[in-house]
């Protein structure tokens, strides 16, 4: 038998050696039989490899979940602490205002310099741009590899000018000059750090309007600089500060003593850089709120977004919205964050469908989970039990296939459907009716296809009887968890078991024929002499 194994077997040659080989038919009939003993082994061991590699595979998949779990704690965890040094930094800049204003003037004819140098050095280089980069702030330049997203392969080198409110793109040709290809505003561009690969490393993926792009830098230096300088252009309008003039200064409690001591008349004025200081009681992290969730749901971080989202909506409960003039519009744009978000999860949820039941509500809890929370239980609901039908089905069509017990089998998924279900909205009770009348429809489809391929027409009473008890006994179990099915099953098989019944009873007097009657008879008896 291991020649079966070899890789250059050939069925004719093996067939015309054997034929050679045996005498008669019994030979032939011998090696057939080991033949197909050695078939079923191989697939014995196959079916166990299988068995073992799944198994092998779900313990990998709840080893990622933990993992993912964990990654998920961690990223919380930092943007807890981001969040309290942007606090601390907040604190520490009202004291370094009055140093920073005297290094502007210093700063600013360096800046200039570096602008024009900058600007010149793409009109000169750079063949096709055609822009206009006066008065532009100059932030960062460089070269990098363009990647393909699927399989992450080299296609192009490129080299990316960074202006305050334009990010310019450049091919990089052979004889290393440069070939204009597109330009973007960098706030309507979102950064993604990407994972260090095994084949790919210092990687990032620029979100635009064309569609996400994958690109990557020589060092991890430059792929954090760049992330930095193109954050910095995200945000260049709220950090900008005055070239010429000083820079308004916070009240301080000394100055405050001295404006109480003066006259009315003394502190009636207001100064120029008053009206700014509504925009600046704004925290950073709610004026950044709605591309923080858009990056977050784009990374898949879908808690982190959710517990964003739902950070925003308390703060602007509260009596901080009085104080903030943009309230509004943050709130519009944190809506719509949110409703992406939702249609996000909806759609996780409806391709988590499977074959295997079991893996079709592992993948969905996930998503259910934040939609119950965000308050969208019914469309949760509703989205749940049409993949679990999916599932069902599927799972009844393999069974029927391999001719397996169905009805065992559609009772435990169904009990697992409820459990799983009832744990997951167990503090919404009004969804409970939902999973009724799911319940309901399915039995009726499982009844429908019970009565099409085992219920029809000259079914043998005894193969019904079987029948019927292999369903009654499984669907007493749902009494347990409160789901009594038992009597709706029988009302609706009752009809077609009647039938069936009748059926099989005229059948059986057809059987026996028609009663004979005595017919009459002349008896002769011998008289007696």
């Amino acid at each position: 038998m291991k020649e079966f194994d070899d890789f250059n077997f050939s069925v004719e040659k093996y067939t015309k050696d054997l034929t050679r080989e045996c005498v008669g038919g019994s030979d032939l009939q011998q090696r057939k039989k080991e033949i197909e003993a050695y078939n079923e082994t191989t697939a014995a061991t196959l079916k166990q490899t299988c068995k073992k590699n799944y198994m092998e595979f779900i313990q990998t998949a709840k080893e990622i979940s933990h993992l993912e779990s964990e990654m998920y704690q961690l990223s919380h965890i930092l943007i807890e602490q981001r969040n309290i040094l942007a606090t601390m930094t907040d604190g520490k800049t009202s004291s370094h205002l009055k140093a920073e204003s005297l290094e502007a003037e210093s700063t600013t004819a360096t800046e200039d310099l570096e602008n024009s140098h900058a600007t010149r050095a793409v009109k000169e280089m750079v063949q096709g741009f055609n822009g206009n980069l006066e008065g532009k702030t100059f932030l960062n330049e460089g070269a990098l590899i363009e990647l393909d997203s699927n399989d992450y392969r080299p296609i192009q080198r490129v080299f990316f000018f960074l202006f305050n409110d334009v990010l310019i793109v450049c091919k990089v040709k052979h004889d290393k000059r440069l070939d204009f290809l597109t330009e973007y505003d960098p706030k309507k561009i979102a950064v993604i750090n990407i994972k260090d690969l095994d084949g790919v490393k210092n990687a990032i993926n620029i979100i635009t309007p064309d569609g996400s792009k994958i690109y990557q830098s020589i060092t991890a230096a430059g792929k954090t600089e760049w992330i930095e300088k193109l954050e910095e252009a995200f945000r260049f309008d709220q950090q900008k500060k005055p070239k010429k003039g000083q820079a308004p200064q916070p009240p301080t409690r000394a100055k405050q003593q001295s404006k109480a001591s003066t006259p009315e008349k003394e502190t009636t004025p207001q100064s120029p850089g008053q009206p700014k200081s509504l925009e600046d009681e704004t925290p950073e992290w709610l004026s950044t709120a709605s591309e923080e969730i858009q990056t977050l749901v784009a990374q898949r971080h879908f808690e982190d977004a959710q517990e964003l989202i739902k950070r925003t909506q308390d703060f602007l409960r509260n009596e901080n919205r009085k104080k903030l003039p943009l309230a509004d519009a943050i709130e519009t744009k944190v809506k719509q964050q949110e409703l992406k978000l939702i249609n996000v999860l909806l759609k996780e949820l409806s391709n988590s469908h499977n074959r295997n039941l079991q893996i079709a509500l592992r993948a969905a809890k996930r998503p259910l989970k934040i939609l119950v929370e965000m308050g969208r239980y019914r469309q949760a609901s509703a989205t749940l039990l049409k993949v679990c039908a999916v599932s069902l089905r599927v799972a009844q069509r393999e069974a029927r296939r391999n001719n397996a017990d169905i009805s065992e089998l559609f009772f435990c998924d169904l009990t697992q459907v409820a459990c799983d279900f009832l744990t997951a909205f167990e503090k919404q009770p009004a969804c409970v009716s939902a999973l009724v009348v799911w319940c309901n429809a399915e039995l009726q489809y499982f009844a429908s296809q019970l009565i099409k391929h085992y219920l029809t027409k000259g079914t043998s009473l005894e193969s019904v009887a079987k029948c019927v008890e292999r369903v009654r006994k499984p669907s007493t179990k749902l009494t347990e968890i409160g789901l009594d099915i038992s009597y709706h099953l029988e009302g609706l098989l009752r009809t077609t078991l009647e039938s069936l019944i009748e059926e099989s009873k005229e059948r059986l007097l057809d059987s026996v024929g028609p009663p004979r009657r005595a017919g009459s008879r002349t008896i002769c008896r011998p008289s007696r002499t």
